[in-house]
């Protein structure tokens, strides 16, 4: 056992961790198969909105790192579209989740290069 392991904070984040790690493995396995998880409505229609705000709010803890996908730079084309027009999209469809899933997808292998820079230097 880890020093810290009974703590509240490890409990809490514990979980966090998991589901981070169960979509990471995904990415890296899987990515045609993944799938972003909106919010669903008793009318069973899915809404991304919620999503698309939390990845969007999620990137600005690292502005400098994400602004060439962001703002579309030649470099990342427009990676961040189809996540983008969730913001007008209030019933989500099968071909918005796959267009999203393969959005990540994409995010993803643009950053792959910088993420094994970082391992290299541990």
């Amino acid at each position: 056992m880890f020093a810290g392991e009974e703590s509240d904070a490890f409990r809490l984040v514990r979980p966090l961790v998991a589901h981070y790690n169960r979509i990471s493995l995904c990415l890296s396995d899987f990515p045609a198969s993944f799938r972003p998880r909106f919010e669903q409505r008793s009318s069973g229609t899915c809404d991304g909105v919620l999503w698309m705000g939390g990845f969007l709010t999620a990137t600005s803890f690292a502005p400098r790192l994400w602004d060439p996908v962001i703002s579309g730079h030649d470099s990342t084309s427009n990676l961040i579209g189809p996540i983008r027009s969730l913001a007008s999209t209030l019933h989500a469809s099968e071909a918005d989740f796959k267009a999203v899933g393969t959005a990540i997808v994409a995010i993803r292998q643009h950053f792959m290069p910088r993420r094994a820079k970082a391992v290299r230097r541990r």
